[in-house]
């Protein structure tokens, strides 16, 4: 017996428990009269799946791609689509664990309100109450919309939490418009039509939306990722929506708090070290253990009679230039304690007739353990009086 081919497009994704779902549409089947079948698959973890990835002998290039899309879905860090497209065998796809028996089309759900005359709700095959239920008791947020006006015909508790409203009842066959109307303005209604009269989905990621919670008078603004996703009857012919939708909200507030805070640590910075290159006072940074010079400003470099380039990474206390007077100040700072406006005077010597006095400032520098890990000197000379 011959074996079958078929374009299957595979949708990967991850409950908050790490079942790993496998939500697979079937382009193609035995049956002419059927143009796709869309069926969903829950496996323990991505490993389950993987090992059937293996067996089922796929090319190599598919293996591949299936592969590692399944681990980025799985861990979270996939950006854009999680949607991939491959050509199987029957075998194929009854080693991935894929087959079915039909496909998910209309029927009934247990207990829906009753569908107006004009459309068809959304139900399931009889033979899968299991991906009904699945989607109910879901952590992640679903909801089906029916017809050129988007009724909802299905939703699940954690999509009537994300949209701000109290229960399924007041939701169920009302139009989105009826339902959410401050989306009047905002792109998601021109979306939905999109979607509905052109059969291609719409992924957005970190989209604001205007939403109105419950017993709140104005809007707010949420941030979501979603999918619109085009469903087709037996005759391929789109009669909903399906929707997939993430409150992305704290996480994109977290990164906007976070880049504001690199943006003012980076300014202050900027301005911290125009302001230590620019300063009239001599400035100079020192390793508490071994007073070396980490870092110097030109000021000081001028106090000292060189170039800061050969200063740096010096011994502060060995350099001809230090008055002996300066180590003394450095035992009482290594004690703890914090000088202020000490006066050192260098006294005239062969080669260098003048007399100088510098006013010097010295402070620890604490690390997280509290002890000193760098010293911090500002130095201003003082004339000599004439």
């Amino acid at each position: 017996m011959n074996s079958q081919s078929t374009r299957v497009r595979l949708f990967f994704d991850q409950t908050s428990d790490e079942q790993f779902i496998v939500l697979a549409e079937l382009l193609s089947s035995r049956a002419p009269e059927e143009v796709s079948q869309l069926l969903i698959h829950t496996f323990r973890h991505e490993d389950e799946f993987l090992e059937r990835l293996v067996a089922a002998d796929l090319s190599a290039d598919d293996t591949s791609l299936l592969a590692g899309t399944v681990i980025r879905a799985a861990g979270h860090t996939m950006r854009g689509r999680n949607w991939m497209e491959v050509t199987l065998t029957d075998e194929q796809i009854e080693a991935l664990g894929l087959e079915g028996k039909r496909p998910l089309l209309p029927s009934r759900a247990p207990q829906p309100p009753p569908p107006l005359a004009e459309e068809a709700a959304f139900d399931f095959a009889d033979n899968s109450s299991q991906f009904y239920h699945f989607l109910m008791r879901s952590p992640t947020p679903f909801a089906m919309l029916s017809g050129p006006k988007h009724r909802f015909t299905f939703i699940n508790q954690p999509y009537v939490d994300l949209i701000g409203r109290t229960s399924q009842q007041e939701i169920l066959m009302k139009p989105v418009r009826e339902v959410m109307p401050e989306l009047e303005g905002q792109p998601f209604l021109q979306w939905l039509d999109e979607v509905y009269e052109r059969g291609v989905q719409r992924i957005g990621r970190e989209q604001v939306a205007q939403l109105r919670r419950q017993q709140s008078p104005g809007v707010e603004d949420r941030y979501f990722d979603f999918i619109y996703y085009p469903v087709r009857n037996s005759k391929g012919t789109i009669y909903g929506v399906m929707v997939q939708a993430a409150d992305v909200t704290e996480r994109v507030r977290a990164e906007a708090v976070s880049e504001h805070r690199e943006e003012t640590l980076f300014r202050q910075w900027a301005e911290l070290d125009s302001i230590y290159r620019m300063a009239p006072v001599g400035m100079a940074l020192l390793d508490a253990k071994s007073l070396r010079l980490l870092r110097i400003n030109a000021k000081q470099a001028e106090m000292m009679g060189a170039p800061v380039a050969d200063l740096l990474g010096k011994r502060a206390l060995e350099l001809d230039f230090v008055p002996p007077a300066l180590g003394e100040l450095f035992k009482r700072i290594e004690l703890g304690e914090t000088v202020r406006n000490a006066i050192v005077e260098k006294d005239a010597v062969a080669g260098d007739t003048s007399h100088r006095t510098w006013l010097v400032n010295i402070s620890p520098f604490l690390g997280a353990s509290g002890e000193a890990v760098a010293f911090t000197s500002i130095s201003l000379e003082v004339p000599d009086e004439p």
